[in-house]
């Protein structure tokens, strides 16, 4: 088995909001792939898919050619920002839909963010 991924981490997403507010950091909610996958005898290749070929059952990754019996896709999510003026981390809102968003919304929300959270689970 064969697991292609653009990141060599997991990121808990779920756990992003309490990376934006501070109580977790990126190592509490992200793990490398590799270690827990080797030890199923799962192959990363870290690189993004740019190409399949269903008639010779290959998936292209870069100049690399992934040969594969059954493919399972779970492509995940893809942002739209900039479909509304204005919105996302270049716009003018806040976003924690990825790890890296979550840091900026931490560094950007900081400590009035978690003092309004507080005050409305009150």
């Amino acid at each position: 088995m064969t697991v292609i991924s653009n990141n060599p981490n997991c990121n808990f997403i779920p756990s992003n909001p309490w990376l934006a507010v501070g109580w977790r950091n990126e190592d509490d909610i992200s793990f490398e792939l590799e270690p827990r996958l080797s030890r199923k005898d799962i192959d990363l290749i870290v690189g993004e898919a740019t190409e399949i070929k269903p008639n010779d059952n290959q998936v292209m990754v870069g100049d690399q050619v992934v040969d594969y019996d059954y493919l399972v896709l779970a492509t995940g999510p893809q942002l739209a920002f900039n479909e509304i003026d204005g919105l996302g981390p270049e716009g003018h809102s806040v976003s924690i839909c990825t790890t890296a968003h979550a840091k900026i919304a931490s560094s950007e929300c900081g400590r009035p963010f978690v003092k309004m959270v507080a005050a409305q689970s009150l």
